[in-house]
């Protein structure tokens, strides 16, 4: 049996870096090959893309990629992209096993590029789902196929650069890292969250600065709020919801992301802990009781003692030139049953073993100064003071 070798195997990355022309003459129709082709940005490789890219290869013999200039991604992205100038991007791609050609094109769109190449197979991310894929009506009328592929969950150069920024990194290649935000006379306290909200007023409640709700400023609720919360991290998700918010009031934003981390599921739920239960099982019972229910399930005969988990909150602070990130944290383990009716989410599951009660059972003002929530506060409340943040 003979094992066939990838078109792009043993040649020289630059090889693979071909101008419009040039692509046209050797990948164009008519050819004797199945040729496949997708395109992005591809600013800061990660695995999302490297597997995207290994199964679009599989699709057919030679796989192109088109790759947006420089120009091109500042206009879609803002002026802080690419982080990664086009050279260095088409290389690190023509670099990989799975691609066989990159293609730097001008436009917003590969359109004119797709129609002058007409591949076998057009390929993109299952996010174009419900959108018309840029070339996709060509490939069609030419005989060919388009294809959306799964994402892979979490892995996003967003949520890199959110990560990234939230933390204090500073980043090279086109974008600064974020500098303190300047402390504010008001304050927008970024959620929908009515149980959020009062519980951060709460906890700063002493600080002279005025706590605005989204609600106090007009900020009707918009279809695109569903799509913030796509990092793998709290404080990636923290940095996207303050960005947004700042971004559509001008004013200074505070917003936060939290959750439960169960040792015996891996840390899960983590940044899906208000998504936990089946969709079946919240619209039957209501979110927060099917969470627990959930929970519980999840957890049937672990023994007390792999029991252990932890409610950690991500907070970020952002006015347009600056931001800050405070975090929090507090472990106990899951009880084997619900305690207390008090709190909200997995209160009344969630056991400090020191004071032998969950949070459901804990009187609000002891849960307020033991709470992760509490403790990202407290370290942000003597920046609000006019100091530096605990």
């Amino acid at each position: 049996m003979t094992e066939s070798v990838p078109a792009g195997a043993g040649r020289a990355p630059r090889d693979g870096i071909l101008d419009r022309q040039a692509a046209v003459r050797a990948l164009a129709r008519p050819r004797d090959f199945r040729l496949v082709f997708t395109n992005g940005c591809f600013d800061l490789l990660h695995v999302g893309h490297v597997e995207s890219l290994r199964v679009a290869r599989s699709l057919g013999d030679r796989l192109v990629v088109g790759l947006n200039s420089d120009a091109s991604v500042r206009r879609l992205k803002g002026p802080g992209r690419p982080l990664v100038p086009a050279g260095d991007r088409a290389l690190i791609l023509a670099s990989l096993r799975s691609v066989d050609a990159v293609v730097v094109f001008e436009e917003d769109t590969p359109e004119q590029l797709v129609r002058d190449l007409l591949p076998d197979v057009l390929v993109k991310g299952a996010d174009y789902e419900g959108e018309e894929v840029a070339g996709a009506a060509a490939v069609r009328e030419a005989g060919g196929e388009v294809r959306l592929l799964p994402l892979v969950p979490g892995r996003s150069t967003t949520a890199l650069v959110q990560e990234m920024v939230a933390r204090g990194a500073t980043l090279t290649g086109g974008a600064a890292g974020m500098d303190r935000p300047h402390r504010p006379d008001r304050l927008l306290v970024a959620t929908r969250n009515p149980h959020k909200l009062d519980e951060m007023r709460e906890l700063l409640g002493d600080v002279p600065t005025r706590l605005l709700s989204l609600q106090d400023v007009g900020a009707e609720p918009l279809e695109e709020e569903a799509r913030l919360e796509t990092a793998e991290t709290f404080a990636g998700n923290a940095l996207a919801k303050a960005l947004h918010f700042q971004a559509r009031t001008g004013m200074t934003t505070l917003a936060e992301d939290s959750g439960l981390c169960v040792e015996a599921l891996g840390l899960g739920p983590g940044v899906r802990t208000k998504r936990f239960a089946p969709p079946e099982w919240a619209k039957r019972y209501g979110r927060d009781a099917a969470n627990n229910r959930w929970l519980l399930e999840r957890m049937r005969g672990v023994p007390p003692a792999e029991r252990g988990a932890c409610y950690r909150c991500a907070a970020v602070v952002v006015d347009g030139r600056g931001c800050l990130l405070v975090e929090g944290e507090v472990c106990g383990r899951i009880a084997e049953e619900l305690r207390g009716d008090g709190g909200f989410g997995y209160d009344p599951l969630f056991l400090l073993p020191e004071r032998g009660h969950t949070f459901g059972e804990l009187p609000r003002d002891v849960k307020q100064a033991t709470s992760h929530r509490a403790r990202a506060m407290a370290r942000l409340r003597p920046w609000l003071l006019g100091g530096e943040p605990g």
